[in-house]
């Protein structure tokens, strides 16, 4: 389910391609893109692409096409009848929206991005009990190689005095990797090119962070394979960060060249989840000592999953390890082992597969969340090892976004949005309560005469198809 904003703009388009057709007649046409021949292997299929040029943002004749298409849609967009009265209405009921889209907890700081009012691009702030949030990152404000500059990723060290961030020029999402001191806002000197996908998490004692580093040509098909999973320590220079997975270093790690190494410290724990993947929601999945992948001697790996367990999802807490698993189970179920001494022939079933799909499953520290589709609405449920579960009472039904939560804490945070209900930030308290954090305004318009109700309707087969009507509360559906 899309955001307000998301749902606006495309209303906007939908309306603008209604009015343009005899404006768009009346306008020149626009500039024709140039078509090269560009021909590209990928594993042995070859496929033609003759705008692969544009990928280049230096090529010579990118810019002056950008600009001529936008001349040439302005053009067009100005001359449809009652244009701006639409721009003025959107403007309205849009642009005093402020979309925060993730959120962490470290410490007693909650860090969060956010797009506030009238902003053209997300920014990350940090607040801390009663005091007001403070701007930690504002892309408005800088410039990479005389580009404007993109937020693409950033987690805090679980001590909450540094937060690693990735960033990127001109859209690209090239990503480096910077440091801030999050008391002074200083940006530490270190620099880490080549981190599109960000880092895997940090170590326990806030000192350093794993990483994945790509070491491909940026541009060239085979720019993804044989990525690298680093450890960088504060203050250390970037070029001497140790290799502690990558494909070929360890027998007992299996990897192709198309997939990558992940290492995930476990909160509170000497121990790491490991893991490989590739575009397959399964993954493979091990543990180990984490300062065993520092030493000098290989480290002894434990397997947890193999590909054919069909493990999507793992949430790793204290000795618990919590897998979503979809092996006899396509609507997936939730089992635990231990970190430690895992085994899945002697896992504990603490979710069985019911007629709800299990989707993703999250840390915390009792146990994990789990998100379940029901039909089109999303859910969540909390589990325990010992198999009890409760289904979480939400403020309405929808979708459930995204779940931040941490295996140091039992409280966690989500984002949900309804048919009537902007995408927001809700606190889901350890007790079961769910309360708005207030961090998104609430938009200027009363939705509160209308109604969405959820109903199901039998197909031939007998198959129960759900469906919303959003109508005025006291008529029918609009």
């Amino acid at each position: 389910m899309s955001d307000r904003r998301t749902f606006l703009a495309a209303v906007t388009a939908l309306a603008s391609a209604a009015f343009s057709g005899r404006a768009a007649m009346a306008a020149s046409g626009p500039l024709p893109a140039k078509r090269e021949s560009s021909v590209n292997d990928y594993y042995g299929t070859k496929v033609s692409d003759p705008y692969q040029w544009m990928e280049d943002g230096k090529n010579p004749d990118l810019l002056p096409w950008i600009k001529a298409q936008d001349a040439y849609t302005r053009d067009v967009l100005a001359k449809i009848p009652g244009i701006e009265a639409l721009r003025a209405r959107v403007s309205e009921l849009s642009g005093d929206l402020s979309v925060t889209r993730t959120v962490a907890v470290a410490g007693a700081r909650l860090f969060f991005e956010q797009l506030p009012a009238g902003a053209q691009n997300y920014k990350l702030f940090m607040k801390e009990g009663s005091s007001p949030p403070r701007t930690l990152v504002d892309p408005t404000l800088l410039t990479l190689a005389g580009a404007h500059v993109s937020l693409d990723w950033w987690e805090p060290s679980s001590d909450g005095k540094h937060v690693a961030y990735g960033l990127s020029p001109a859209g690209s999402e090239a990503s480096t990797t910077h440091v801030m001191a999050v008391d002074t806002g200083r940006i530490l000197d270190e620099r880490i090119p080549n981190t599109d996908w960000g880092i895997t998490g940090w170590l326990p004692d806030s000192s350093g962070f794993f990483y994945i580093q790509f070491i491909g040509q940026r541009g060239s098909p085979d720019f993804y394979w044989d990525s690298v999973v680093k450890l960088h320590i504060l203050g250390a220079d970037p070029s001497t960060d140790r290799v502690v997975l990558r494909r070929g270093l360890y027998p007992q790690i299996p990897m192709t060249k198309v997939q990558a190494g992940v290492v995930r410290p476990i909160l509170g724990t000497d121990q790491s989840v490991v893991m490989v993947v590739d575009v397959r929601p399964e993954r493979t999945v091990w543990t180990v000592r984490t300062a065993d992948l520092l030493g000098s001697q290989p480290p002894r790996f434990r397997p947890v999953a193999s590909i054919e367990d069909l493990v999507v999802g793992v949430a790793a807490t204290g000795d618990d390890l919590f897998l979503l698993s979809n092996r006899d189970a396509p609507r997936g179920r939730v089992l635990v082992t231990s970190v430690t001494n895992p085994s899945l022939s002697k896992a504990t079933e603490v979710l069985a597969q019911s007629t709800t799909v299990a989707e993703a499953i999250y840390p915390l520290q009792t146990g994990a969340l789990v998100r379940l589709m029901d039909g089109g609405v999303q859910r969540l449920a909390r589990v325990h090892r010992d198999g009890r579960s409760a289904a979480i009472k939400l403020p309405f039904e929808g979708a459930v976004d995204r779940v931040f939560t941490s295996e140091q804490r039992d409280d966690a945070y989500a984002a949900l949005a309804g048919w009537l209900e902007p995408p927001a930030i809700w606190h889901l308290g350890a007790d079961g309560g769910v309360r708005d954090t207030h961090l998104s305004a609430r938009p200027p318009f009363d939705l509160s005469p209308y109604v969405a109700e959820r109903r199901l309707a039998r197909a031939r087969d007998g198959t129960q198809i759900p469906y919303t009507i959003v109508a005025r509360r006291a008529g029918g559906p609009t």
